[in-house]
């Protein structure tokens, strides 16, 4: 009886540590994230660029690594590119659309009388070699619903000696607004994927409590 009131004691202050620690983590988190939440915005309306840059860049170091949103400008544009296929009239699969893929056939006299040309552009489908006319192949192009997140956000744009100021401006304003998006997503799923595991913490500790005799 004395071992089982032991163990459970010894059960339940490590709960209120654990507890205790988890609620002290995000908290601090969150006062540190609205101050250079407000720091960014206010850096933005004075045309404070390195400030502005320096305040996002803080919130990003202080998420946890799998919640941290990666610097990569290749990697961005590629994610949200529109994805354009051309579908091949065989076998009806999708092909990335490429301006290298096309060349010209010749055609024959016929149909060089009927269409004034000589030769007409074509593309072969890589899944199943069937030749297809440009022109006639039927053409989708996916844009992105927003809104969406990446996880992924383009580097800062750097100034130019030679630049125009108005244009770096317009460049630094997507910038941030791209970047504090990202930023809010990964701040979003921290803060609920916390509260889950807060909950699941609390339902351990009621399952310990109702096993202990």
């Amino acid at each position: 009886m004395f071992y089982s009131s032991y163990t459970y004691y010894k059960s339940l202050i490590t709960m209120y540590v654990r507890l205790v620690m988890m609620q002290a983590k995000l908290p601090d988190i969150n006062s540190a994230i609205v101050r250079h939440r407000t720091g960014a915005l206010v850096a933005m309306t004075q045309l404070n660029y390195s400030l502005c840059s320096t305040e996002l860049s803080a919130i990003n170091a202080l998420l946890p690594p799998e919640y941290k949103v990666k610097e990569d400008s290749e990697e961005y544009y590629k994610i949200i590119k529109s994805q354009d296929v051309l579908i091949c009239s065989k076998c009806e699969k999708e092909t990335e659309y490429n301006d290298g893929m096309f060349y010209f056939q010749s055609i024959s006299v016929e149909l060089q009388l009927l269409f004034s040309l000589e030769k007409i552009q074509v593309w072969n489908c890589p899944l199943c070699n069937n030749q297809n006319i440009k022109d006639g192949s039927k053409r989708i192009i996916r844009e992105k619903q927003n809104p969406f997140y990446t996880g992924y956000m383009p580097t800062v744009p750097k100034v130019s000696n030679f630049g125009n100021r108005l244009q770096y401006k317009h460049q630094f304003e997507k910038w941030f607004d791209i970047a504090l998006n990202e930023l809010e997503s990964k701040i979003g799923l921290y803060r609920t994927d916390y509260a889950k595991q807060q909950d699941g913490d609390e339902s351990d500790f009621e399952d310990e409590d109702d096993n202990v005799s």
